[in-house]
């Protein structure tokens, strides 16, 4: 359900800009501290922001599943 660390949208979603709707308040409070810490644009916080973000919602999934959703997309038969 968690695409990996190497897949391009985990790069948009710690840069962007976006106010997406997240249902839950610490996916809320984790993209607001990603998107400071990749805030310099720099590679290295950039892939540092991607590891929170991708780490959190590994072991958050059952919780964020829905905030997961509006990032990714519906899952796909390969995915589950």
């Amino acid at each position: 359900m968690v695409p990996p660390k190497s897949d391009p949208r985990w790069k948009q979603i710690v840069l962007g800009d976006d106010a997406l709707n997240f249902q839950a308040l610490p996916t809320k409070m984790l993209m607001m501290r990603v998107r400071i810490l990749a805030r310099d644009k720099t590679p290295q916080k950039i892939e540092e922001a991607i590891k929170v973000a991708h780490d959190f919602f590994s072991k958050n999934s059952n919780v964020v599943c829905n905030d997961i959703v509006l990032l990714f997309g519906k899952p796909t038969e390969g995915e589950l």
